[in-house]
């Protein structure tokens, strides 16, 4: 039990610390045009460390809630901690700032503004997103 402790101990202690810290600022930030909504809707990305050093293509893992910033900055943590381990493959982590979740999940059973959020996502944002980035054939499909 005491060799049990002591290692879940080291986990927690150095999982953490082997994460890749991030800072958030403008060269993170995106602003991409919503064009069912009519407005500008800001994003977060993070691309992996081999990006556009290895010809390759990297699935996409998409975070809502990104104003919160410690969840997006926990979630991506959780990602490059995942893909060091050979858990997950590297991925490219996007994070949408939303201005109205309960509206835009359809949590309030508003479908207009839900409709316009998922036509966001489908069309602007993944479209977006293969235009710039080296995304995996499958999260353009």
């Amino acid at each position: 039990m005491r060799k049990f402790c002591t290692t879940l101990l080291l986990v927690c202690v150095y999982g953490p610390l082997s994460a890749q810290q991030i800072k958030l600022d403008n060269k993170n930030k995106l602003n991409i045009y919503s064009k069912s909504e009519n407005l500008e809707r800001t994003i977060y990305i993070q691309l992996p460390k081999d990006y556009g050093r290895v010809n390759k293509h990297y699935p996409l893992i998409v975070l809502f809630d990104a104003q919160d910033q410690s969840l997006y900055k926990y979630t991506f943590s959780t990602i490059d901690r995942l893909a060091w381990t050979n858990d997950i493959p590297e991925a490219i982590f996007v994070g949408i700032i939303q201005d109205d979740r309960s509206k835009e999940l359809n949590f309030e059973k508003n479908e207009t503004t839900s409709l316009r959020f998922l036509d966001f996502l489908k069309n602007d944002l993944i479209n977006y997103l293969s235009e710039k980035y080296l995304l995996t054939d499958s999260t353009r499909s």
